[in-house]
This record gives C-alpha cells, sequence and structure tokens, in this order.
C-alpha cells in the first residue's frame, strides 16, 4: 500500500453531503474530555478495536492531531485516508461538533412529514453520530412512541443545527432555499416518485448545500 492520503477538514465536511464514506472518530479519552463531542455524522471508535478493513466505504480516520492513531487506523483500511491535523484543525478551521446528544440515539417523528420534517430528518442523517435511526408514526402518536420506547422526537431544523456547537452558514442557506415554494415542490414530487424511479430528496438538498460550500469557498 503506498502513502495515506490526508484529508482536509474542509473536504472532509463536504464529504458528508456527498456521501459514500465512513468517519470514524478515533480519539482518545483524555483528548475527547478536552473537547467534548462527536465529529458529525462519525461513529466513535477505540483505535485499538476499529476493523477498517471490513469498511464498505472508503474510511476516514480521525484523531486529535491527524498523526500516529488516525493514520495507524487509516492505513489498515483498503481505501483509507485521515484527517490531516485531526479534530484541532478541523476546530481551527471553524467547524463544528455535535453535541446534542452522548451518542447515537433514535428519534421519531411523523408519517406523512411536511417540509420542515424532511429537513430535520435530512440534516440528522447526516450530522447525527453513526448509529442513530429515525422512524416514523402516525402524526398523533408521535409523542406517545417518543414516551413508550424511549425515543426522542424529531425537532424542527434550526433545532437540529442547534445540536452542532457552531454555525454552519451553508446550513442556514440551504434551510432558507428549501423551504422557498419552488424547491418545496421539488422535494415533495421526489418524496413521492414510486419506489422503482424515486431520487432520494435528500441528494437535492445535499447539491445545495455543496453549492453553498462552494459559492463560500470562492469568496
Amino acid at each position: 500500500m503506498g502513502r495515506i492520503p490526508p484529508v482536509t477538514p474542509q473536504d472532509l465536511f463536504r464529504r458528508l453531503f456527498a456521501g459514500g464514506i465512513d468517519v470514524l472518530d478515533v480519539r482518545i479519552p483524555e483528548d475527547v474530555a478536552a473537547d467534548p463531542g462527536w465529529l458529525p455524522g462519525a461513529a466513535r471508535v477505540d483505535y485499538r478495536e476499529a476493523k477498517p478493513d471490513r469498511a464498505a466505504a472508503p474510511v476516514v480516520a480521525a484523531c486529535d492531531g491527524g498523526r500516529k492513531i488516525s493514520q495507524g487506523v487509516a492505513a489498515q483500511a483498503d481505501r483509507g485516508a485521515y484527517l490531516a491535523g485531526g479534530v484541532r484543525a478541523w476546530r481551527d478551521a471553524g467547524l463544528p461538533l455535535w453535541t446534542g446528544t452522548e451518542g447515537p440515539c433514535d428519534w421519531v417523528g411523523p408519517a406523512d412529514p411536511d417540509i420542515d420534517s424532511r429537513l430535520s430528518d435530512w440534516l440528522l442523517r447526516r450530522l447525527m453520530p453513526i448509529g442513530s435511526r429515525v422512524f416514523r408514526v402516525e402524526a398523533g402518536e408521535v409523542d406517545a412512541a417518543a414516551d413508550r420506547f424511549g425515543w426522542r422526537v424529531l425537532p424542527p431544523p434550526e433545532g437540529v443545527l442547534a445540536m452542532l456547537d457552531r454555525p454552519v452558514p451553508a446550513l442556514d442557506a440551504v434551510l432558507a432555499a428549501a423551504r422557498t415554494p419552488a424547491v418545496t415542490h421539488v422535494v415533495e414530487s421526489l418524496a413521492h416518485l414510486p419506489t422503482d424511479r424515486a431520487v432520494a430528496p435528500g441528494a437535492i438538498l445535499d447539491a445545495l448545500v455543496l453549492a453553498a460550500l462552494d459559492r463560500g469557498a470562492a469568496r
């Protein structure tokens, strides 16, 4: 195997919305205690127990400084990379950590969602710790199901973003765009296509995020 490729913090954040990667937060407990929270969309694992060779997608490993731990984990993957500079560089780049929950958890929302509920679902699936799940029940049963199963009720989109410890202007811009009649119509139309023709509404929202990030980088 050749040199393990580094991934910049900005590129890793883009990849959360481009898809097709597994992110492993392999910081040691002392480093997590110094800067609590999860890398968005990541699984937190003990580096000694990480099994990146079993991952179906390319793996990006992240430790505190982007040195021996993340590079060692990435070296074990068929398609491994590491976060250049580690979580410290991520923070220096102004990027957020997920602090809304202490780890993976389950959420529940209405089975016939409106645009805000779809936006919350999409944001959670991109940002929350790996292992979290989103369930759907009839609208009148959401609170009761949450109480019975110990789930959390799906918050509004701004509530999801509040679980990040720093703002992300590109995501705020996408929420505003998604609530315009034209984009809402497209998202709802895609969600109701027959299964064999369906395009995930999240793909449209992901594209909007990537475009917003590109505009920000070009300034």
